[in-house]
């Protein structure tokens, strides 16, 4: 026993440094987070379940510094074992402060600890690093970081124990045992209150960085509530109005109209939040073109993002599609020949690009839409003098735009309809630009919407002396909103996005205020250009129908809203009711609605079979 507890007291600086900050780190959290108020309860709630998973997260860090205590040298006391145990101190040291800079960081940008996201960006370590060297003094960052850890190590070096001589091996495997018994016992959704803060701050962020990259994929049918196969298809049947057939979602359109060829182009803006504009309530002017388009367009007031990135609403403006739990449909395996925009497209004669301002290898952009009847064009077939400007994410959107001119100039020639998925970088931090172009400076948020503008402006402009521009639909809409997070896991609020269907010469202006889904852009683009085709579609033709749902989510939480009321759905099992109150925000109440709850399972767990339903054949 001993010799078990000396073992641990090896550890025991590493141990209280650890907590010292986690405890420290929680407190700065709470000050920086949008807490109406706070109770002595959410305090213990907070602390207790944060040692709880800070204690784990050290046990595994403790597994990793318990190995030194295995290889040391026979002589403690020589300098090479001091200079190593030294060198694993101070790493120790700096690996714990870098994690902690990198979670407020985090945080700021994400309001949560490190989840689904954090995982994808360690991925594409090229872009991640020249985003942060391009957002901030990061380099700077790393030699503060290093001098800190370097002085902290040298201050408590001196308290330090050496390590026991013999049996290390037994609390060692004591130690193994215990972790593997967390790794079962414990898992990342133990918080449940009603304030997503508290449960984010609750946690470890190393934690949960590894509690997310081992649970990107999650099983619908294992962790979400179901419902028996006749039962979700008769409620989807109902829903979409229209009769399956052939074993699937699949049903016929019908038009009593002549079939039309009208281009289109869908800008897909990053991370344009309906709240930019002055149509939803801004007042700083940063959306001066888009505002004025909106009384020469079809306007959508009341348009959701499905979820939090740029594949999600890839996803779900290509496919129609629900958002399903983990990683989007544009990442995963087995996603080729989906039925799409693009495949009903290609079949009618269109020409199909997608075109990227960045490496579209990032997300599995590239791959996705190339085998979906895509023709690929990204950063890497920009010539050097057509970049003005480039960051970590990609040229600039003018570079973009002009490069798209120059496309669809070629497509014409040949006489070929055309449709472009374009993805626009620009409003993505670290928020640079060309000087001279807006009256704000860079880095900023509101100036980056507001250049994004700008070139969108430019763009059309340019445009409508082309002569192919009376013949085509211009779509603006975002991928997802620029700030996903609220006080509830998933706030309606926060996923609200523009959508405009541009074309003088073809549509009427006017507004449409019906509640809506960015999965109905597609069966709303085709009704336009009256054509009949056999859909997979979930989504609904905007310019005759209003669905009046809409769908929300982030890597595991399913959100479904019928007018003014929402469920959620989450793992083990999970519901959660809301409705909107008098001031538009969305509050949990007790009385559940099976109505609702049992539409959103039809929807979501039929979307999860994705593979079964929605490829092409």
């Amino acid at each position: 026993m001993y010799k078990l507890t000396a073992f641990f007291k090896t550890f025991q600086i590493e141990f209280f440094l650890f907590f010292f900050i986690q405890i420290a780190l929680k407190l700065y959290l709470l000050t920086i987070s949008d807490i109406d108020s706070i109770s002595f309860l959410n305090y213990i709630t907070i602390f207790s379940y944060g040692f709880l998973y800070d204690l784990v997260a050290f046990g595994w860090i403790l597994l990793v510094l318990s190995l030194t205590a295995l290889i040391w040298l026979p002589q403690e006391e020589s300098i090479i074992f001091k200079i190593l145990r030294f060198f694993v101190f101070f790493t120790f040291i700096f690996i714990i402060f870098l994690t902690t800079t990198s979670e407020i960081i985090f945080w700021y940008e994400f309001k949560s600890r490190f989840n689904f996201i954090a995982v994808d960006y360690l991925v594409y370590t090229d872009e991640v690093i020249k985003n942060l060297m391009q957002s901030y003094a990061f380099i700077e960052i790393i030699i503060g970081l290093s001098i800190g850890s370097l002085i902290t190590a040298i201050v408590l070096f001196k308290f330090l124990k050496t390590t026991i001589k013999n049996n290390k091996l037994l609390p060692f495997a004591i130690l193994v045992l215990l972790n593997f018994i967390s790794y079962f016992v414990v898992n990342n959704e133990l918080v449940n209150s009603n304030n997503r803060y508290i449960n984010e701050i609750s946690k470890n962020g190393l934690y949960s960085l590894f509690s997310a990259y081992f649970h990107n994929d999650l099983s619908y049918e294992q962790f979400y509530l179901t419902l028996d196969e006749s039962t979700r298809f008769s409620i989807l049947q109902s829903k979409l109005k229209q009769n399956f057939h052939d074993g699937s979602i699949s049903r016929s359109i019908k038009s009593n109209a002549k079939e039309k060829k009208h281009n289109i182009v869908i800008i897909t803006v990053e991370s344009l939040s309906a709240d930019f504009l002055n149509a939803f309530g801004n007042k700083l002017n940063i959306t001066p073109y888009l505002d004025g388009l909106k009384s020469k367009s079809v306007f959508f007031t009341n348009m959701y993002a499905t979820g939090t990135r740029t594949v999600y609403g890839l996803a779900a403006i290509t496919l129609s599609m629900p958002p399903i739990p983990g990683n989007s449909i544009v990442r995963r395996l087995g996603n080729e020949d989906m039925f799409s925009l693009g495949l009903v497209l290609k079949a009618k004669g269109y020409h199909n690009q997608f075109i990227y301002g960045g490496f579209g290898y990032f997300d599995n952009m590239n791959y996705f839409f190339q085998n979906n009847g895509y023709q690929i064009i990204d950063r890497a077939d920009f010539k050097s003098e057509e970049v003005t400007f480039s960051n970590a994410w990609g040229v600039c959107d003018e570079d973009l735009l002009n490069k798209v001119i120059k496309e669809i100039d070629i497509l014409h020639e040949k006489s070929l309809p055309f449709f472009q998925m374009i993805m626009t970088t620009s409003n993505h931090r670290p928020f640079t630009f060309p000087a001279g172009k807006i009256d704000l400076p860079m880095q900023r948020r509101e100036s980056a919407v507001k250049y994004t503008d700008y070139a969108i402006g430019k763009f059309l402009e340019e445009a409508k002396n082309k002569p192919w521009f009376d013949n085509t639909i211009f779509v603006i809409i975002a991928d997802h909103a620029a700030s996903s997070c609220g006080k509830i896991a998933l706030d309606p609020n926060k996923h609200r996005i523009p959508l405009f269907l541009y074309a003088p010469k073809i549509l009427t202006p006017k507004i449409i205020n019906s509640l809506s889904s960015q999965i109905d852009l597609a069966p709303t683009l085709l009704g336009i250009l009256d054509m009949e085709y056999k859909t997979k579609f979930y989504g609904f033709d905007l310019m005759k129908e209003n669905p009046k749902r809409a769908f929300i989510s982030n890597y595991r939480e399913m959100g479904y809203i019928e007018d003014d009321n929402m469920v959620i759905l989450s793992p083990t099992k999970q519901k959660k009711f809301f409705i909107k109150n008098d001031d538009g925000q969305f509050i949990t109440i007790d009385k559940e609605d099976k109505n609702l709850l049992k539409a959103a399972i039809s929807y979501f767990q039929t979307a999860t079979n994705w593979r079964l339903y929605s490829k092409k054949h």
